[in-house]
């Protein structure tokens, strides 16, 4: 099985017994929205969204695991091939809040 990174980002991936480095694509899976607007709240400007596509999303294939943003992975809960960042309690941050490395990902 083999990773595919669909973020812009550099993953860092450490664990007990493995580290995985993946570069960004220059490509990455992005959603789409359009956007309406709504009843404004206390004088500051609303909109609705409504999330109307995906691209850079490519088909399941046998044994491999498609990297994906966590809006990415939430809008697609039938695809068990992708995964995404547990940037939570998952995530080694530096001293600034910045995520240095992640030691797991989260799958369905």
């Amino acid at each position: 099985m083999r990773f595919i990174n669909l973020t812009p980002h550099i993953m860092v991936i450490k664990s007990e017994k493995r580290e995985l480095i993946l570069a960004g694509t220059k490509k990455p899976a992005r959603l789409w929205s359009e956007y309406t607007k709504a009843e404004p709240i206390n004088n500051i400007t609303c909109v609705k969204r409504l999330r109307t596509s995906c691209t850079n999303t490519p088909k399941s294939q046998k044994d491999i695991w498609y990297i994906v943003s966590a809006l990415v992975f939430d809008a697609f809960p039938e695809r068990n091939d992708l995964v995404c960042p547990d940037t939570d309690a998952g995530a080694v941050r530096d001293s600034k809040g910045f995520i240095r490395h992640i030691t797991r990902l989260v799958r369905r």
